[in-house]
């Protein structure tokens, strides 16, 4: 499926920055809908895997950034 570690970590920043998008799109619309955003998750393991996947978000972001200016240091 993936031909190398490289090709996982890039399908999963993608994927974590993605949904990141998603659930930005949803706060805004509910906030201009309602005027407010009220959201509580009860459920440890799920607000670890989503503190998880903001640090992952966090370092894949910083990765990409790295790899740009050193392109364009490059360049």
């Amino acid at each position: 499926m993936f031909t190398s570690l490289k090709d996982a970590f890039h399908i999963i920043g993608l994927s974590s920055l993605f949904s990141a998008v998603a659930m930005m799109c949803w706060i805004f619309y509910d906030i201009s809908a309602q005027g407010y955003f009220i959201l509580g998750e009860s459920h440890a393991l799920i607000r670890y895997c989503e503190c998880g996947l903001v640090g992952f978000s966090v370092i894949y972001v910083v990765y990409l950034l790295v790899g740009y200016v050193k392109t364009k240091a490059g360049a």
